[in-house]
């Protein structure tokens, strides 16, 4: 989903500027993103006290998670897992990144 020091993409700076995750949700399109099997996106912000929850359906073919969000309260902030491989049992911590927006 990125490169880290790399440029963000288009889709990742909206997505850690503004919450909308339209943009990236087109670059991880599997019909055109030969690296991606799936890339699903919620609203644009989930309410305090609520939770989203996104069901990712299993692919024998992908054994790697990438997910992102909007650190809210920042300009241009997000935290994410990239191209983490997965293993049954796994606990997986995400980190902060700076989109480099400004």
């Amino acid at each position: 989903m990125f490169m880290l020091g790399g440029v963000a993409s288009a889709g990742l700076k909206r997505m850690a500027e503004d919450g909308m995750s339209d943009v990236l949700l087109t670059e991880l399109d599997p019909a055109t993103n030969e690296m991606v099997c799936s890339a699903e996106g919620g609203e644009a912000f989930t309410p305090p006290g609520m939770t989203l929850e996104i069901t990712i359906p299993p692919d024998r073919y992908c054994d790697c998670i990438s997910i992102a969000s909007m650190a809210v309260g920042t300009n241009d902030a997000f935290v994410a897992i990239n191209s983490q491989e997965l293993s049954d049992g796994d606990v997986i911590y995400g980190s902060g990144y700076d989109a480099g927006t400004e």
